[in-house]
């Protein structure tokens, strides 16, 4: 019997790579970490986004780490610098193996996800990350990543169902059904957010007002002082 030998090192490889991955995956479970998590979650149209790119401006020294999807890239989009990209194939057999900290389904046609490992190499080099996460994958990691949970400040921003109907309107029209699906995805949420988030503000005032916010409550967690930055 021929036995190929190139076939056998690279099964050995493969192997390898997967014993490491679980022994990562299980040591990580029990560590702790210099750096910090927060996540911005929200009903739709609350200005999660717009808080994040205000929160990355400030002196508070956050991160950001590169999301993953299935979603195809668009023109001016760079695989391993906007998004990492996956195959549906790719991306499942990811979930399989546990590579994710958290993944979604959006719309009912593309996945999303973040990998653990990145965000776990960047907590242990004493980053601070900010991340906009659904109440889902919250509650996924509340309940099976005890690790990332305890160095995690989530920060939920909520607003009433007319300003809601508003700003969403005022963004991008939809129709009635369409809008009546985000506000009974924003019912869902809000008793969620009292259980599972650190934090749950009003975001109904002016931007600045809540970015302002944010940041204090930021600063706080991450022993920052307060500056007049966002006072």
């Amino acid at each position: 019997m021929i036995v190929n030998l190139s076939s056998v090192a690279g099964i050995e490889i493969q192997c390898k790579e997967k014993i490491a991955a679980f022994y990562w995956y299980k040591i990580s479970e029990t560590m702790s970490y210099p750096g910090k998590l927060i996540f911005i979650l929200g009903v739709s149209g609350s200005g999660k986004n717009t808080v994040i790119r205000e929160m990355l401006k400030t002196d508070l020294g956050l991160t950001q780490v590169i999301s993953c999807k299935t979603r195809p890239l668009r023109p001016d989009e760079v695989d391993g610098v906007d998004y990492h990209y996956y195959t549906d194939e790719a991306f499942q057999k990811a979930v399989e193996e546990k590579v994710f900290l958290e993944h979604m389904q959006v719309y009912d046609i593309y996945w999303y996800a973040t990998r653990k490992a990145d965000i776990i190499d960047a907590l242990v080099r004493g980053e601070h990350i900010i991340k906009e996460i659904d109440m889902n994958g919250l509650i996924h990691i509340a309940k099976n990543h005890t690790d990332v949970r305890e160095v995690t400040k989530s920060i939920f921003i909520d607003i009433d169902d007319e300003t809601m109907k508003q700003r969403i309107m005022a963004r991008a029209p939809m129709t009635e059904d369409e809008l009546k699906k985000r506000i009974d995805e924003a019912d869902f949420e809000r008793p969620l957010a009292k259980q599972y988030c650190t934090d749950v503000i009003d975001g109904s005032g002016l931007r600045e007002e809540v970015a302002a916010h944010v940041y204090a409550l930021i600063a706080a967690y991450v022993g920052k002082e307060l500056t007049t930055e966002m006072l």
